[in-house]
C-alpha cells in the first residue's frame, strides 16, 4: 500500500484519538484503581491528561512512555502506532489472513490494567460489534493475546471531520447532508439501545470519498444501564464543548438518546458557523455555558445561514431533552426535508417559554429589576396608565382576531402565540385562557382536515408538523391526534375506479363497452394500473360468471405475456363438486362452470399459479363481487360480503412498481367495475417489513442481516420466531442448508404456533433434500405429535408441503438404477396424506408409486395399486388438462398387466372411447386416441392377435396421418407396423415401414415451420433406439450419425468425467453401433423394447447393454462366439449392469472394470474390483476379459482370467466347460 495512503490514515486516527483540551471528567470520586476524578468545585492539576480512547478520564499520573518495539499479535503485522492516549493505543496492522489494513486498539500497559479499565474496553468493543452500519466504524474481531486483550477495527484512510472543517468552510446545504448522514447512523445504534455520548467531529472519520464514520464508542452505554453502571453518579464524561446540558451537569439519570441528539445539533453548529456553540476559558466556564446560557444564532454567527436550517440547528440544541427532536431520525428527516424545499416540522422554542425559562435561570437578578420597576411605575404610573389600557385593548383584540382564522398553520399559530405572549405578560389569567383557547382551536382544525374523505401524499407532511407544533403545548391532545392520524394513513382510499365511463387507458387487452358493462374476450386480462404497495382490489362481475370457470382478480402481475395467468398473487372463484363422503375412494371432478356446480364454489388464493390456500363457499346467480387485499405477507379475500379467506405468506412476491393488476375473467361476462383502493401514507416501516421487502426483491443477505439483529433484540417472542424462521428461509436461498436448519431449529422451540410448524417443515425438507431419512423420521414424527391437520392447511404454504412430496418422486435418472429406499420413501408418502394435507388425487403422486414399484420388479403391488387408483389417476389427469397424463397413466398400467401376463383389452374403450372422451379438445381426443390405439397394439401382441395388433396401428395412421411435433407417437406408429410385417414374413413391407418412420422422414413431413422448431435429431431416449435400430435395418445409418447415437446415449446416463472415461474406454466405433440390433440377441431386444415386453428395469439398461455385448462379440468373437459363448458373454454383461442398477456395484467399481478392458491388472483394474464382486457376477466377467486379455497378447494374466472363471463357475456348467477348455487351448 502506498506511504500517502498509510499517511493519511495515520493523521485520521490521530485526530480521532487526540487529546482535546476539553475533554473532561467532572465528578464526586476517586476510582479504584486510583484514577483521580474531579468536582466541578475542585481545581484541576497541570499534570491531568486525557484517557486514552476516549474513556475520557483525567489522571493524576504522567503518560506511560512509548513503547521501543511494536507488539505481536497472532495473524496480525503491526505497521506503525496511529494514536495512543492514556489508557490504549491504536496501531495500523495488517490482517494476515484477509490482506486488509486494520486498526488494531489494545489497552496501554494490559497486564497492570485495572478491571475498570478492561471493564470499559469491552464495553466499547461490545458497542461497536452490536452495530452494523456502513457509516459507523465496523470491528472485525475480539481478541486476547498473553493477557492482552485488543479488537479490530474498520480502517479509514482518511481525515476527521475536525481537520475537514479546519480546511474550509462549509456550505449549508453540505452541512445539512453531512449531519443527515451522521444522524441516520446514531439512530442506528439508538436503534442497539448504544447512546456513543461522545460525539464530536473529532470522533468521525472521512473515508477517501467523503462518507463520515462514527468512531470511539469508548463512552458508549446500553440505553437501560443504571446510573450504578460504570459511569458512577454524578461522572461527567465526554467533551465540554458538544456535551448536553443534562451530561454537564452530571444528571446520569437523563442521560439517552437525546444526549447525542444534542451532540448533533453541536456538530451542526460548528459546520454552519465554523467553531463550537459553547468555548469558556476554561473547562468549568465552558461547562457552566452549556448549563445556563443559549448559543448564539447561527445566523448572526455567520450570516446567510438559512433560517430553517437554523431552527433545525436550535431545536437540537434546546436545553430541555424533551425540546429537542425526538429521535436522531427526526432529526435527519427535517434534514432531508430542508435539503429537497419542503417545510421542516421542527419549530423553535416558544416566546413566552422562553421567557419563563430563563427567568427561572436568573430568578435573584428578576427580583432586583422587579424592584427597579416598582419605583419606575410608582413614578411614572399616571402617565403611562392611560397608553398601557389603550395597548392592552389592541392586544387583546388581535389575539381575539387571531384565534378566528382556519385552517391553522403552524406559523400562524406562532404568530397569535406571540401576541398571547405579550398579552400574558399585561394579564396572565387573560393570556392562559388565550394560550387554552388557541391550543382548542388549532387541536380541532387539524381534526378537521383528518376528516376529509382523501388525504393526499403531500398533506402528510403537513399533518405531521401540525401535530409535532400541538406536542410540547398539550401532549395528551397532541399524542391523541397522532393515533387519529396514524388510523387515518391507514385508511383505504380510492385511487382509481374503472367503469364504463371512466376506462380509458385501463387495460392492456382489447375491453369494449357493452351498455352498463365493460366485456373482454377472456379469460385473462392485464390491466395498466400499478398494484405496489398495500392494495385492495374490487371486482364485480354481471350475471354471465354462473356459466364461467374462473373470476378473480391478480395483485402483483410481473410479465407482459397475456396468457401468463400463473404470475402474482392470484385470488379466484371456481367451481367445485359438492361435497361427499369424506371417506369415498375417488374424488369427484371440478364442474365445467358454476351453473354445473348448482352454486359449489371454493375460493384460492394462489402465488404463481402455487395454491396457498383454499376455503369451500355457496353462491347465487346474480352478481359477483370479489375483494382482494394484500398488505405485507397478509392476503385476504371475500366473496359477494362473505366471510374472507386469509393467508400470511412467509416469504412475499416482490409487489413492486412495475407490477399490474389482472382480471380473471370469465368468457361472456361484464365486468361492472374494477376499484383499486390503497393506502398512500403507511406509517414507517418496521425492521420486519424493510427485511420482508428486501427478502422480495432478491437483497437476500441484506434481509439476513435485518432479520437476525431483530431476533437478536427483539422481546416479542412470536415477532422473535419469525425472525429467525426468516433466517433461515435466507440461508437456504444463500444455498447454507445447515445454518438454515440450526436457525429453524430455534425458531421452531420458540413455540410460536405460525412460524414453529412452519421451521419444522423447512427442516423435514432439508433432511429429505440431504437423504437424512432418519432425522427426516424424527421431524415428521414432531410433527404428527405436536400439529393437527387444521393447523398445517391454515399455516404451512401449499407450495412447501409440495415441495416435501417432490422430494418422494422418481425422477428420470431413477429409472436407471432400483433404490429400495426410494420405494420405501414413496410408501411414506402415501401414508402421509393426511398430515400433508394435500389433494390426494394428483396422478403424479399415484404414478410415480406405480413406476417405483415396477423398478423394484414388484409388479404385483404396482398391479394392485394401479388398479386400485387408476380411476382417480384418469380422472384427475383429464382435470389436470391436456392428454398426457391420461397417456402415460395408461401406458404405465397396461405394461405392468402385461408383466403380469394379465391385459386388460377392454380398459381403453371404457376410458377412452367413451364417456370421457367427451370431456376433451378435438386435439386431445386426437391424442388420446393415438397413445392408446399403439397400447391396445401392444396387448393384442402381447396376446399373440398380431393380425388385431396391425389393425390397431393402421387405425392410428388412418386417424392420424399427419405427423405432430411428437416423435415418440410417430416414431412407435412405424417401429411396431415394420415389426408386425416382419412377423407375417412380409420383409419388405417391412423396411419401407421402417424407412417410413426414420427421423429424417418424420422432419420431412413436417411443415417448415414445425421443421424449424424441431431438434436435430430425436430427444426421447426411445425415440433415439427406434430411429437407430430402423435405420440399421435398413443399412441407412450413417458413420457419423452413428457416433452421435453413442454420445447421446452415453450423456443419458451420466455427463460426469468418470462416465467420460468409462465411454472412451470402450473405444467405439460406427460399425460397431450399426450392428448393435443386427445380431439375433439385438433384433430379439429391439422387439423387446418396441412391445414393451420387458420389465422397465430392462427396458432402460437394454441400449447400453447391447451395445456393449456387440462390441465384445466383435471384438473377442469376430462378431461369430459359438452358442456357449455367446450365452456366457450375454450373461456376464446382463449380470454387470444389473448389479450397477441395484447398487450392488459402485461408479468407482465401473471405472476400474473399464480399466481392467483396457489391460489393467493391478489395484486400479481388474486386482482392486474382483475381490468385491460375487462368485456368480466375476465368473462370467472374468472369462469375458480373459478373451480380452488374448486380444491385448497378454496370455498369462488371460490365463489367470480362465482360472478365476473356471474356480467362480457352478460344476458341469457351460461356463466351467469353456473357461477349462480356453485354458487347455493356451
Amino acid at each position: 500500500m502506498p506511504d500517502e495512503r498509510l499517511t493519511d490514515g495515520t493523521q485520521a486516527y490521530q485526530d480521532a484519538n487526540a487529546e482535546p483540551a476539553e475533554t473532561v471528567p467532572h465528578t464526586a470520586t476517586h476510582q479504584p484503581d486510583g484514577t483521580q476524578i474531579y468536582r466541578s468545585s475542585d481545581t484541576l492539576p497541570p499534570t491531568a491528561t486525557h484517557h486514552p480512547d476516549s474513556t475520557q478520564a483525567y489522571q493524576s499520573e504522567a503518560p506511560l512512555p512509548l513503547p521501543k518495539s511494536l507488539p505481536t499479535v497472532p495473524g496480525y503485522e503491526i505497521v506503525k502506532e496511529l494514536g495512543r492516549g492514556g489508557m490504549g493505543v491504536v496501531y495500523l496492522a495488517r490482517q494476515a489472513a484477509l490482506k486488509r489494513l486494520v486498526a488494531l486498539k489494545m489497552i496501554r500497559g494490559a497486564g497492570e490494567a485495572s478491571a475498570d479499565q478492561l471493564e470499559r474496553f469491552h464495553t466499547e468493543a461490545e458497542a461497536v460489534a452490536r452495530l452494523q452500519h456502513p457509516n459507523i466504524v465496523q470491528i472485525f474481531e475480539v481478541g486476547e493475546y498473553e493477557r492482552n486483550p485488543y479488537f479490530a477495527l474498520e480502517f479509514v484512510d482518511g481525515p476527521s471531520m475536525a481537520a475537514a472543517l479546519t480546511d474550509r468552510e462549509w456550505s449549508p446545504a453540505e452541512s445539512a447532508e453531512f449531519v443527515e448522514t451522521l444522524a441516520r447512523a446514531v439512530h442506528h445504534a439508538h436503534q442497539k439501545n448504544i447512546v456513543h455520548r461522545d460525539l464530536k467531529p473529532a470522533n468521525v472519520l472521512m473515508m477517501a470519498d467523503g462518507t463520515p464514520k462514527v468512531t470511539d464508542f469508548g463512552l458508549a452505554k446500553r440505553i437501560e444501564e443504571s446510573a450504578s453502571g460504570q459511569t458512577h453518579t454524578g461522572a461527567v464524561m465526554g467533551t465540554p464543548s458538544y456535551m448536553a446540558p443534562e451530561q454537564a451537569a452530571g444528571h446520569i439519570h437523563l442521560i439517552g438518546p437525546a444526549t447525542d441528539t444534542y451532540a448533533l445539533g453541536a456538530i451542526l453548529y460548528q459546520c454552519l458557523t465554523s467553531k463550537a456553540p459553547f468555548r469558556g476559558d476554561s473547562i468549568l466556564d465552558t461547562l457552566e455555558q452549556v448549563r445556563t446560557l443559549d448559543p448564539v444564532l447561527p445566523s448572526k454567527a455567520r450570516p446567510g445561514v438559512p433560517r430553517d436550517l437554523e431552527t433545525v440547528c436550535l431545536k437540537a440544541l434546546a436545553k430541555d431533552p424533551a425540546a429537542r427532536y425526538p429521535s436522531a431520525l427526526a432529526m435527519a428527516e427535517d434534514l432531508d426535508r430542508f435539503r429537497r424545499g419542503e417545510p421542516i416540522l421542527g419549530r423553535r422554542e416558544p416566546f413566552a417559554r422562553a421567557v419563563l425559562r430563563k427567568a427561572r435561570r436568573h430568578a435573584i437578578k428578576l427580583v432586583v429589576a422587579a424592584a427597579v420597576v416598582v419605583v419606575a411605575v410608582t413614578v411614572v404610573g399616571a402617565v403611562a396608565l392611560s397608553r398601557s389600557n389603550r395597548e392592552r385593548r389592541d392586544l387583546e383584540g388581535r389575539v381575539a382576531a387571531g384565534l378566528e382564522q382556519s385552517p391553522w398553520t403552524p406559523a400562524a399559530a406562532d404568530a397569535v402565540e406571540g401576541d398571547i405572549a405579550q398579552l400574558a405578560a399585561v394579564d396572565e389569567a387573560r393570556g392562559r385562557a388565550a394560550a387554552q383557547k388557541l391550543v382548542e382551536r388549532y387541536a380541532a382544525s387539524v381534526k378537521d382536515e383528518l376528516n376529509q374523505p382523501r388525504i393526499r401524499a403531500e398533506d402528510r407532511a403537513g399533518l405531521e408538523a401540525k401535530v409535532a407544533w400541538l406536542t410540547p403545548r398539550d401532549a395528551k391532545l397532541a399524542q391523541g391526534l397522532q393515533a387519529d392520524l396514524q388510523a387515518r394513513l391507514r385508511a383505504w382510499q380510492v385511487r382509481r375506479e374503472v367503469t364504463v365511463a371512466a376506462a380509458d387507458g385501463a387495460f392492456e387487452n382489447p375491453v369494449r363497452p357493452d351498455g352498463d358493462h365493460l366485456t373482454a374476450a377472456g379469460p385473462f386480462v392485464i390491466t395498466n394500473l400499478p398494484a405496489e404497495g398495500t392494495v385492495r382490489v374490487t371486482a364485480e362481475f354481471d350475471g354471465q360468471w354462473w356459466e364461467g370457470r374462473r373470476a378473480g382478480v391478480v395483485i402483483g402481475h410481473r410479465s407482459n405475456d397475456r396468457n401468463d395467468d400463473a404470475n402474482g398473487y392470484a385470488f379466484v372463484v371456481r367451481p367445485a363438486a359438492a361435497a361427499t363422503d369424506p371417506d369415498a375412494r375417488t374424488p369427484a371432478a371440478s364442474p365445467p362452470s358454476f351453473a354445473a356446480a348448482q352454486g359449489h364454489a371454493a375460493v384460492e388464493i394462489l402465488r404463481d399459479g402455487i395454491p396457498l390456500t383454499t376455503a369451500p363457499l355457496t353462491l347465487q346467480p346474480g352478481r359477483l363481487q370479489v375483494v382482494a387485499e394484500r398488505d405485507g405477507d397478509r392476503l385476504r379475500v371475500s366473496v359477494n360480503s362473505g366471510a374472507a379467506t386469509t393467508f400470511e405468506d412467509p416469504v412475499q412476491l416482490d409487489v413492486s412498481a412495475r407490477c399490474r393488476l389482472a382480471v380473471v375473467w370469465p368468457p361472456n361476462a361484464g365486468l361492472r367495475f374494477l376499484r383499486v383502493e390503497d393506502q398512500p401514507l403507511p406509517p414507517v416501516a418496521s425492521v420486519l417489513e424493510r427485511a420482508d421487502d428486501a427478502l422480495a426483491r432478491g437483497q437476500t443477505a441484506d434481509a439476513l442481516a435485518l432479520y437476525a439483529a431483530f431476533a437478536r433484540d427483539n422481546p416479542d417472542a412470536d415477532a422473535t420466531a419469525e425472525a429467525r424462521c426468516k433466517v433461515g428461509l435466507c440461508l437456504v436461498r444463500l444455498n447454507r442448508p445447515e445454518d438454515a436448519s440450526r436457525a429453524f431449529e430455534r425458531a421452531f422451540t420458540d413455540k410460536s404456533p405460525r412460524w414453529g410448524i412452519i421451521s419444522v417443515f423447512q427442516i423435514w425438507l432439508l433432511h429429505l433434500k440431504a437423504k437424512r431419512f432418519d432425522d427426516a423420521d424424527a421431524a415428521l414424527a414432531a410433527i404428527k405429535l405436536k400439529y393437527q391437520p387444521d393447523e398445517i392447511r391454515r399455516y404451512v404454504p401449499t407450495a412447501l408441503r409440495e415441495e416435501i412430496t417432490y422430494q418422494f418422486f422418481v425422477s428420470p435418472a431413477s429409472h436407471f438404477f432400483r433404490d429400495p429406499k426410494v420405494v420405501e420413501q414413496l410408501d411414506a408418502l402415501f401414508r402421509l396424506r393426511e398430515t400433508l394435507q394435500l389433494d390426494a388425487g394428483d396422478p403424479n403422486r399415484f404414478l410415480t408409486l406405480v413406476i417405483a414399484y415396477a423398478l423394484a420388479d414388484d409388479f404385483k403391488k404396482a398391479k394392485a395399486f394401479g388398479d386400485e387408483h387408476l380411476d382417480e389417476m384418469l380422472e384427475w389427469g383429464h382435470a389436470a388438462g391436456g392428454s398426457e397424463r391420461p397417456h402415460w397413466i395408461m401406458r404405465w398400467h397396461a405394461w405392468v398387466n402385461r408383466l403380469e401376463k394379465r391385459p386388460d383389452e377392454n380398459v381403453y374403450a371404457k376410458h377412452f372411447y367413451g364417456p370421457l372422451r367427451d370431456r376433451e379438445t378435438a386435439e386431445d381426443r386426437k391424442r388420446s386416441f393415438l397413445s392408446m390405439t399403439l397400447e391396445a397394439a401392444r396387448d393384442r401382441a402381447a396376446a399373440g392377435k398380431l393380425d388385431q395388433a396391425e389393425y390397431e396401428v393402421n387405425r392410428y395412421l388412418a386417424e392420424y396421418p399427419r405427423p405432430i411435433l411428437d416423435y415418440s407417437f410417430y416414431y412407435e406408429a412405424y417401429f411396431l407396423k415394420g415389426l408386425l410385417r416382419q412377423s407375417a414374413g412380409d420383409a419388405a413391407g417391412a423396411s419401407a415401414e421402417w424407412r417410413k418412420g426414420m427421423y429424417s422422414e418424420f422432419l420431412a413431413q413436417l411443415p417448415p415451420a414445425d421443421r424449424a422448431k424441431a431438434p436435430p435429431s430425436p430427444v426421447d431416449p426411445k425415440g433415439l433406439v427406434a430411429h437407430w435400430a430402423m435405420a440399421s435395418w435398413t443399412d441407412a445409418l450413417s458413420d457419423a450419425e452413428a457416433m452421435t447415437i453413442f454420445k447421446s446415449l452415453s450423456a443419458s446416463f451420466s455427463t460426469d468425467e468418470m462416465s467420460k472415461q468409462v465411454a472412451g474406454a470402450l473405444n467405439m466405433t460406427p460399425a460397431v453401433v450399426r450392428s448393435t440390433w443386427l445380431s439375433p440377441r439385438g433384433r430379439d431386444t429391439a422387439r423387446k423394447m418396441a412391445f414393451l415386453d420387458m420389465t422397465p428395469g430392462e427396458f432402460f439398461w437394454a441400449p447400453p447393454r447391447t451395445l456393449v455385448y456387440e462390441k465384445a462379440r466383435q471384438d473377442l468373437f469376430a462378431g461369430r462366439p459359438t452358442a456357449e459363448q455367446d450365452a456366457i458373454l450375454w450373461d456376464a454383461i446382463a449380470r454387470a449392469t444389473e448389479s450397477f442398477r441395484v447398487g450392488g456395484m459402485t461408479k468407482t467399481q465401473v471405472f476400474q472394470l473399464a480399466l481392467a478392458w483396457k489391460g489393467t491388472m493391478n489395484v486400479f483394474g481388474w486386482g482392486g474390483i474382483a475381490p468385491t464382486m460375487k462368485p456368480e457376477i466375476r465368473g462370467p466377467v472374468a472369462f469375458v476379459l480373459g478373451h480380452r486379455y488374448r486380444s491385448l497378447n497378454k496370455p498369462a494374466d488371460a490365463a489367470t482370467l480362465f482360472r478365476t472363471a473356471a474356480a467362480d463357475a457352478p460344476a458341469d456348467s457351460p461356463l466351467k466347460r469353456q473357461a477349462e477348455a480356453e485354458l487347455k487351448a493356451k
